[in-house]
């Protein structure tokens, strides 16, 4: 200590008097990130707070009219669409109503149980499918880089579900004019939200805790809808849009009437059980009207679409007789006015929409064009991408003349009751009997039935199809990417059990859906169907990074309960007619699909018109880490624990097992770790190839928090403070020395035979590793082997530890990830030492699960006095007296300000960790400060101004403490960190509370100085 501190410039104290006033003091400013807020500068002022959401209110019922038993039939297929015709629509209706509200009025109103009764809502129109040939000029994408075929391959099982629960049991409407009616098919549809779940079908709507699963709120659709004046709903549809924090939800109603309706609503805020704007639109016309084709129109089967600007709805028409399709129609509203309340809206009709029509799912909040995707045929593998753009107020649809042809050959276009299941006497009663054959299940046909989604220019969907398209046997659950810009095929494949027959248990897959996460996972759900078993649901998952073609095993995380036949006298046992799967808004990672199954026969026989049950059920599916998400944020490989004295002058001596790595979660949400491959969790190795730690799956890395892993032999840290009450002791451990100067990485798998770039999350070597695994671009230089306590840490300012860049921090107090190992980490240790990587004063700081994490954005820092400025006292004040035993040769530097807790909930621990400071060694010109305790008792300051943190004029004004270990006999440096110990689990900052605190800093030589920290709390 004593040779470094010689080093240092000796100046007069009435240089350092002169350079506090007449040397510019750096003031920098605090940058904002969203959602986390900069590194707070102790000269800022700046308050930030995080958005809080409101929850809405209300709710009317009126009597709608119950759907109507029809089977429309679609035309044949044909190329070159006409024009399209737009016009502006004025609503019939615009109301607002509460979920929640009437949930409770229909609750008490309810009815007593009725005697069963079951209706069906309308079938979902066909199409005439056409004979390969018929699109002579489809224009055709890349070919297929892989077989469009695939059951699993040499790729592993999709992941477990992480949440599975009950979305909807097979039940009566539970209020309104149809209550009592049970219905089929259910229509499974839902949405996810950021904590609660919404579950609509055709018979009640349903809100869910999202943690839990658990019922909050259900009311009838009817009941929902009721407001807007329409009767018979069917066919509900909903999002939850994670840009504006919306719920949109859409229905049809008044089937084979000229008052044929569509119906939509959007949410005042995020709460699903809350407020929304309702408006309805008569899309309908009799026969002889003006521009209505002959025989009425009506319309069946919305499709639910949304982007920034605009709700899509299209809509397929038919006439009220013969049920003959014609004029399709897209309903456009202007999404900014809708979540206004105001219903500016377009239709546009003509049969160059076509027949399904579907309006994709928009994953981006600055995405300008909504796309609609449309199959075409069967034989010949066609489709169609067309487009609105536009203004929100003043939209245009874009048809292509031709389709496009999808490499991997055509297939059959599957109809009917063709779905195998088998049926076992007495599952749900003693006395249950099956037929003497078991009847198939509906499986619909190869029309986009499900949302598709855009993300990333590109757009997915998926769609039932027959198998082989010479002679169906059975049904696969078809994925296809195409590139939204050109409409080209990009990939695409298949869940198939190409063995499969309807007689010989085979797996056939019908009715999927599909979503796409950030990182371009994706989960497809659908029902599974075998002659000998239950109608099942299940799910696939494929990784961005798999193969392309590929989608993963499925897994079946619902099974099926009992035989299903239920058709209320109509030809088909109906299923369907879709189903759901979504992105979790919360995270942008994580993916829900809701599927149906076939639940438990009731009554005697289990054979009446009303005895067969449908379920509805959700799964969550967490998908794993990639590059980026979890990071190496701290490590050492040696210390100053050692097993044997060191040569003096000498290296450290292996094995040297006083080390550490320390991870962090790089988002501003909790990351939950869920290994690729279905390994034990993700791994931390040495470019030995051993695993050194295992973060096993399921464990919750909070967001902008740690996991740490150390070698329990050596690592002599465990006693630095982590959070309320505890230390940093390591979360896994291990006793395999890291030999110095190795690379270290972390993977997404505990399987090192997976080990690969792809695999890998995270690495950091030096410059001498040989394997570029275990590195992140040419590494950092090698550290001479010294006993000292050193850490090298991801640089949380961005300024690579200069000590003269001047200004605010660049990366706002968020750790410098570049894929360079050089210029991301810094070398600290509290000597100061020369080894090789850099001489910086500092500190390691190893923080593991419990530790408190940074919130800038969730923590206010204001002067102790808002009448005077900055540097004025009490603000800031300057002393003169020399200390040098304490690191204050030429005096002090004493800083006050006012910490506002708007966590939202009492802060236990707090804390700030020095990011960005003028320190040794600094050149002449700029100040040498060391971060020091501030004193053991509370102070009382006096102020000019007012301040709600003080009693009158008077301000009480808390200590900090330098935390250790590590001992830092040189004052705190980069990486320190100071903390309020009046804060604990006894003596919290209440939400909305504020604390006054100081920090003092030594002098050890004089000059322009800055001092930035980084907030780090627990509430």
């Amino acid at each position: 200590m004593l040779g470094l501190l010689a080093l240092l410039p000796a100046l007069a104290s009435t240089a350092l008097f002169h350079a506090s006033r007449a040397r510019a003091q750096v003031r920098p400013q605090a940058v904002k990130l969203k959602p986390q807020a900069p590194v707070r500068p102790i000269e800022s002022d700046e308050v930030t707070t995080e958005p809080v959401n409101t929850r809405p209110v209300t709710i009317k019922k009126l009597r709608p009219r119950a759907p109507v038993q029809t089977k429309p039939q679609a035309p044949v297929l044909t190329d070159a669409p006409p024009a399209v015709t737009t016009t502006r629509i004025q609503p019939v209706s615009v109301t607002k109503v509460n979920f929640k509200q009437l949930a409770d009025l229909a609750k008490r109103a309810r009815l007593s149980p009725q005697a069963a009764a079951g209706r069906t809502a309308p079938i979902p129109g066909s199409i005439i499918d056409t004979p390969p040939g018929l699109h002579p000029d489809a224009a055709g994408g890349p070919a297929p880089t892989s077989s469009q075929d695939d059951a699993g391959g040499p790729l592993v099982a999709s992941p477990s579900p992480s949440q599975s629960f009950l979305a909807q049991e097979d039940g009566p409407k539970l209020d309104g004019p149809s209550a009592g009616f049970s219905f089929i098919p259910p229509d499974t549809n839902g949405a996810v939200g950021l904590d609660r779940v919404f579950t609509n079908t055709n018979s009640n709507f349903r809100v869910h805790d999202k943690a839990t699963g658990a019922p909050l709120s259900t009311v009838s659709s009817d009941t929902f809808w009721a407001s807007s004046g329409g009767g018979g709903f069917f066919d509900p549809q909903i999002q939850f849009d994670p840009y504006s924090q919306r719920w949109i939800l859409a229905i049809v109603s008044n089937a084979q009437t000229a008052n044929s309706s569509i119906s939509v609503a959007v949410s005042q805020t995020s709460d699903p059980a809350g407020g929304y704007n309702v408006f309805r639109f008569v899309v309908g016309c009799a026969s002889g009207e003006t521009g209505c084709a002959s025989g009425g129109e009506w319309a069946d089967y919305p499709m639910l679409g949304f982007n920034k600007n605009w709700i899509a709805v299209g809509v397929n028409m038919f006439n009220f007789a013969a049920n003959v399709n014609n004029n399709d129609k897209v309903l456009v509203l202007d999404y900014p006015s809708a979540r206004a309340g105001a219903a500016v809206a377009t239709i546009v009709s003509g049969t160059g929409i076509g027949f399904c029509d579907y309006p994709v799912t928009t994953y981006s909040a600055t995405e300008e064009t909504l796309y609609l995707i449309k199959h075409g045929s069967s034989g010949d593998a066609t489709y169609r991408v067309s487009t609105i753009t536009g203004t929100p107020a003043a939209p245009s649809l874009t048809v292509p003349d031709t389709f496009q042809t999808r490499p991997g050959g055509g297939w059959a276009q599957p109809g009917g009751d063709f779905l195998p299941q088998q049926c076992v006497p007495g599952v749900g009663a003693p006395t249950q009997v099956c037929p003497a054959s078991p009847r198939a299940i509906d499986v619909s046909d190869s029309q986009v039935r499900s949302s598709p989604a855009f993300r990333n220019g590109k757009i997915y969907y998926a769609q039932t199809v027959g198998l082989p398209a010479g002679g169906m046997t059975h049904t696969a659950a078809q994925w296809t990417v195409l590139d939204a810009a050109t409409g080209n095929f990009l990939d695409g494949g298949r869940v198939e059990d190409a063995a499969a027959t309807v007689t010989n248990g085979g797996r056939h897959y019908a009715y999927p859906s599909l979503s796409v996460n950030k990182n371009g996972d994706v989960l497809m759900g659908f029902s599974e169907f075998e002659s000998d078993d239950y109608a099942d649901a299940g799910y696939s998952f494929r990784l961005g990074t798999d193969a392309p073609g590929t989608m993963r095993d499925p897994v079946i995380y619902k099974e099926g309960e009992d035989y299903y036949e239920k058709t209320f006298g109509a030809a088909r046992n109906r299923w369907g007619d879709y189903s759901h799967t979504v992105i979790d808004p919360f995270n942008d990672r994580d993916l829900w699909t809701v599927q149906e199954y076939a639940g438990t026969r009731v009554g005697v026989t289990g054979t009446g018109s009303n005895e067969s049950r449908w379920g509805t059920w959700w799964a969550k599916v967490t998908a794993p880490a990639v590059a980026g998400d979890l990071l190496i944020s701290e490590f050492r490989l040696f210390g100053p624990n050692g097993p044997a004295p060191a040569v003096p002058g000498g290296p450290a001596p292996e094995p040297n097992e006083d080390e550490f790595v320390e991870l962090y979660n790089n988002n501003d949400t909790p990351l939950t770790v869920a290994a690729a491959d279905g390994s034990a969790g993700y791994s931390v190795a040495a470019s030995d190839g051993v695993i050194r730690c295992t973060i096993p799956n399921g464990t919750v890395i909070p967001a902008r928090g740690h996991f740490l892993c150390a070698n329990s032999d050596g690592y002599s840290l465990g006693g630095s403070p982590a959070g309320a009450g505890t230390t940093a002791t390591p979360d896994a451990t291990y006793t395999d020395n890291i030999r110095n100067n190795s690379g270290i990485a972390l993977f997404n798998t505990a399987n090192t035979a997976n080990y690969s770039a792809t695999t890998r999350l995270d690495a950091a070597g030096p410059t001498s590793e040989a394997n570029a695994l275990y590195k992140e671009g040419s590494g950092y230089a090698p550290l001479t082997q010294y006993l000292i306590d050193y850490s090298l840490y991801r640089d949380t300012c961005g300024k690579g530890g200069s000590v003269t860049a001047l200004g605010a921090c660049p990366t706002g107090g968020l750790p410098r990830d570049t894929d360079d190992n050089a210029t991301d980490f810094l070398f600290v240790d509290t000597n100061a030492t020369p080894a090789g990587a850099g001489q910086r004063l500092g500190a390691p700081g190893p923080e593991n699960l419990s530790s408190p994490v940074q919130r800038n954005g969730q923590v206010a820092v204001g002067n102790l006095d808002p009448a005077v400025g900055t540097s004025s006292p009490p603000n800031r004040v300057r002393t003169f007296a020399e200390d040098g035993a304490n690191n204050s040769t030429f005096g002090t530097l004493l800083i006050r300000r006012t910490i506002t807790n708007n966590t939202g909930a009492p802060v236990t621990r707090l804390r700030f960790r020095v990011v960005d400071q003028t320190t040794y060694p600094a050149p002449p010109g700029s100040a040498d400060l060391r971060a020091r305790t501030s004193g053991a008792t509370p102070i009382v300051v006096t102020i000019t101004g007012t301040n709600p943190a003080c009693t009158g004029r008077a301000c009480t004004v808390q200590q900090t403490t330098l935390e250790t270990p590590p001992a830092q006999p040189n004052g705190g440096g980069l990486n320190a960190t100071l903390s309020a110990g009046s804060v604990t689990l006894a003596n919290p900052v209440p939400a909305g509370g504020q604390i006054n605190v100081q920090f003092l800093l030594g002098i050890q030589q004089t000059g322009t100085f800055k001092f930035f920290f980084n907030v780090e709390a627990l509430p």
